[in-house]
């Protein structure tokens, strides 16, 4: 009695185990972000990567609802593309006529929702097809001696159901994101150029000194680009051209002349760059106090005459007023 008791027990358990067996016999569908790894080794601020949701494997398919996630302090979404239904994108999912039930990117929050189910007379869908594609943008990346960065491009929920039923468990994949820190990067610039003129203010004919040498090199990415030509216009009708940053100039007419130098970094990004300053240039300078000029030059008998009839004047009324004080006396 109690031996038959014992077997009707165990065939029990073996059929609710074999029971079991039958319900998961079929393969746990797949729900991944692919490419499953993202890395990088470079400075790759601006540029941009994809990333797809995948379901493999799945049978009686008929409704999905499906949230990921991302870190916005390095990467930012920037457009996504929902591959429903298969009739539309032959490697998507689910079949017509459908109900969008969302469709949604919280930007701010790195998170995208899309809830989508078919609708009679749909047919469920077999097999493996993408849900969505995202396209992202690199907005920061780390610089060393700061850590490199890895996160998750992660699932926050899925949902997959048939037609009726409880719905269907899958297993998840999230795609894994690394930045490797990178050395300081120096972009590419061009030349600078900068001089000076002493004196600023000259005299008609007298040398001015044209100073280049504060002019700086350009870099081209990797290496520093000297400057190896100095081109210069004097705004009088010269022009020159030279390898040395040093040059001497005169101005033969009273003006203001603006002078321009525009210096080379041949491999340079740009290669050129240009700078004007002004030049005074006056009249040869006089003594201080004004022209001085020899008085025989400029002295006729007239004058002289004029002079003597005064002298004689001031002598004839000196003597006249000298008589009439001893007069009075």
């Amino acid at each position: 009695m109690k031996k038959a008791a014992l077997i009707a027990i165990l065939s029990f358990l073996v059929s609710s185990v074999i029971g079991g067996m039958v319900v998961w016999a079929d393969p746990i569908p797949l729900v991944t972000v692919d490419p499953a790894l993202i890395e990088y080794d470079h400075y790759a601020v601006g540029e941009n990567f994809t990333i797809a949701v995948r379901i493999e494997d799945v049978k009686d398919l008929y409704a999905l609802d499906i949230t990921i996630g991302w870190n916005t302090t390095w990467i930012e979404y920037t457009s996504h593309v929902v591959k429903i239904p298969v009739e539309t994108y032959p490697d998507g999912v689910l079949h017509p006529p459908l109900l969008v039930v969302m469709d949604e990117v919280n930007e701010d929050g790195g998170m995208y929702c899309l809830a989508v189910s078919s609708m009679m007379p749909a047919p469920s869908f077999y097999g493996s097809g993408i849900a969505f594609e995202m396209n992202f943008r690199i907005k920061e990346y780390p610089i060393y001696p700061e850590p490199d960065v890895d996160f998750h491009i992660r699932f926050l929920s899925i949902d997959l159901s048939p037609p009726s039923g409880p719905p269907i468990p899958p297993n998840s994949q999230d795609c894994h994101v690394i930045f490797h820190a990178v050395e300081p990067v120096v972009e590419p610039y061009g030349p600078e150029a900068e001089f000076s003129a002493i004196p600023q203010i000259a005299d008609a004919g007298e040398l001015v000194k044209f100073d280049a040498s504060n002019s700086s090199a350009g870099f081209n990415g990797t290496d520093e680009m000297p400057i190896s030509l100095y081109c210069w216009d004097f705004d009088d009708g010269n022009q020159t051209c030279t390898s040395t940053p040093i040059i001497y100039h005169s101005f033969s007419d009273p003006a203001v002349y603006y002078v321009t130098l525009e210096v080379y970094a041949f491999g340079a990004i740009p290669e050129k760059d240009s700078t004007t300053t002004y030049v005074g240039i006056s009249q040869t300078n006089p003594p201080i106090g004004g022209y001085s000029y020899p008085i025989k030059g400029y002295t006729t008998t007239k004058p002289l005459t004029l002079y003597l009839t005064l002298i004689g004047i001031l002598t004839a009324s000196f003597t006249v007023a000298k008589r009439r004080k001893k007069q009075q006396s």
